[in-house]
């Protein structure tokens, strides 16, 4: 299970942070984004055979990863 953090991006849910003020917005998800699409990318090639992809975030969070369908295949 992975976590998007407006601080940290995309991180393992076992990974600790610290305690953080940064909200998502929609200028901090396009900034995020390439990163972000970077790491997703790593952890598909990581992780092969998985099944089902679910994402539970809002807008702003779900800007941060546009474009990850290009990689479905």
């Amino acid at each position: 299970m992975y976590i998007l953090s407006a601080e940290y991006g995309l991180i393992s849910s076992e990974q600790p942070i610290a305690y953080y003020e940064q909200r998502m917005t929609a200028q901090r998800a396009e900034a995020l984004r390439p990163l972000v699409l970077a790491d997703f990318f790593t952890i598909l090639d990581l992780h092969t055979g998985y099944q089902e992809l679910f994402f539970c975030m809002g807008r702003d969070y779900l800007r941060a990863l546009a474009g990850w369908e290009i990689r479905r295949s």
